[in-house]
């Protein structure tokens, strides 16, 4: 993809600790509504070392990295809004991405083994997420624990100004 995240809430995400920083649309602040995908959680990889978790768990630029390799849950989302299959690539610049857990919480999507520790730590950094990025609209992929911490109907308000 051709298309860069901005990095306009950086230091917002940095103050506030937010561990893997959002995927934001270089178009993202001027786009009305303001959309964000929130996903549910990454995974280490099977396969993962020691060595190399600790690097993921250090880079800021997880989700942003993630979101650049085009991964078909990426690519069926911007064709799904921009309701083309083929020319959507332009939808990456004015939404914003973000996994609802702040942290891996396992190796591959069965294994969800760090789900109970980081929950109430990725609440926390949800809705920070939510203050800083001031979204209109999420649209929630997933159907994990996260949802015990979503509204049960939908059209209703998680945030003063965002609804899913």
């Amino acid at each position: 993809m051709n298309v860069l995240s901005s990095t306009e809430f950086d230091e917002k995400f940095k103050q506030n600790n937010i561990l893997y920083y959002p995927w934001v649309g270089q178009e993202y602040s001027s786009t009305n509504p303001k959309i964000l995908i929130l996903g549910e959680s990454h995974y280490y990889g099977k396969d993962c070392k020691k060595e190399e978790k600790e690097n993921i768990d250090k880079n800021q630029y997880f989700t942003r990295n993630c979101y650049s390799e085009q991964y078909t849950s990426f690519t069926n989302t911007q064709a799904l809004l921009a309701n083309n299959l083929l020319e959507n690539e332009y939808i990456a610049k004015k939404i914003a991405f973000y996994n609802f857990f702040s942290r891996c919480i396992g190796f591959a999507p069965s294994d969800k083994q760090f789900v109970k520790k980081y929950l109430e730590e990725s609440r926390e950094l949800f809705f920070t997420i939510l203050n800083i990025l001031e979204p209109q609209i999420v649209i929630v992929w997933g159907t994990s624990n996260m949802w015990e911490w979503m509204p049960t109907k939908p059209n209703t308000p998680i945030h003063d100004k965002a609804y899913y």
